[in-house]
């Protein structure tokens, strides 16, 4: 019965996640941005006030804003 299954709620720890993933997606996003409009890893460092290895980071192929979150790729 679907009554029967109860609704997902979500935790104080989900919703902090959440947050999280979506800020670093944001944040990833602008960077990939930024390198499409034609700026330097260094440009986008200045620009944006993240480090130089953040900001590769960021462009990395394998990069995961819910991974990051936890410092692992």
């Amino acid at each position: 019965h679907e009554c029967d299954i109860p609704e997902k709620k979500q935790t104080v720890r989900g919703l902090e996640h959440d947050n999280a993933v979506k800020k670093l997606s944001e944040r990833a996003n602008r960077v990939k941005e930024l390198r499409e409009a034609g700026l330097s890893i260094t440009e986008i460092a200045q620009k944006t006030g993240f480090s130089s290895a953040v900001v590769k980071l960021y462009l990395s192929a394998d990069f995961s804003p819910i991974n990051a979150h936890y410092g692992k790729q």
